[in-house]
């Protein structure tokens, strides 16, 4: 039994270590209004970690990474300056797709795009992204 444990904790650190490399690999906060973009740094997990626990989805998931800020992640998530969607890579928008792809999660709309796209409305701001207007049609 221990063995087991042992390897599950060591996969969740190579997992881990991939999500912060990923999101080191940015070199900068990737919030374009940012005002020290290469101070100390978060991986932010852009679907929440919570939301993918919930859902048994692996928390580390090195496409769910994004490098912010100190300052620009902890402002986001206290809700005084929610991220834009601008921010996000193609990669992290076409995770949260795939992460609203299985039907049962999305039982009343068949549509993972429109799925992901009210995520990101109610966790980002979403206004003035061309890439928003995609998922949503």
């Amino acid at each position: 039994m221990k063995r087991k444990a042992y390897a599950k904790r060591a996969a969740q650190g190579e997992e881990r270590r991939l999500f912060r490399e990923w999101a080191n690999a940015h070199r900068v906060c990737m919030n374009p209004l940012c005002a020290h973009p290469t101070g100390p740094w978060q991986a932010h997990h852009v679907v929440y970690d919570q939301h993918l626990r919930a859902v048994g989805l692996p928390k580390f998931d090195a496409r769910n990474a994004l490098r912010l800020c100190d300052v620009c992640h902890a402002r986001h998530h206290n809700r005084t300056a929610v991220l834009l969607t601008k921010a996000l890579t193609d990669t992290n928008l076409r995770f949260i797709v795939e992460v609203y792809s299985p039907a049962w999660l999305n039982p009343i709309d068949s549509s993972p795009e429109r799925a992901a796209a009210e995520y990101l409305d109610r966790y980002y701001d979403s206004r003035d992204d061309p890439r928003m207007e995609a998922l949503r049609a």
